[in-house]
């Protein structure tokens, strides 16, 4: 697959909002 900049910008957007979502998930269980 090749990917435009505009696709690869969105890639790693969304892989940054979800790694984000999980480590705030994790930070409010334990607490």
């Amino acid at each position: 697959m090749i990917f435009s900049s505009d696709q690869m910008g969105w890639v790693l957007f969304t892989g940054v909002m979800v790694i984000v979502g999980v480590l705030f998930y994790l930070v409010k269980k334990d607490e």
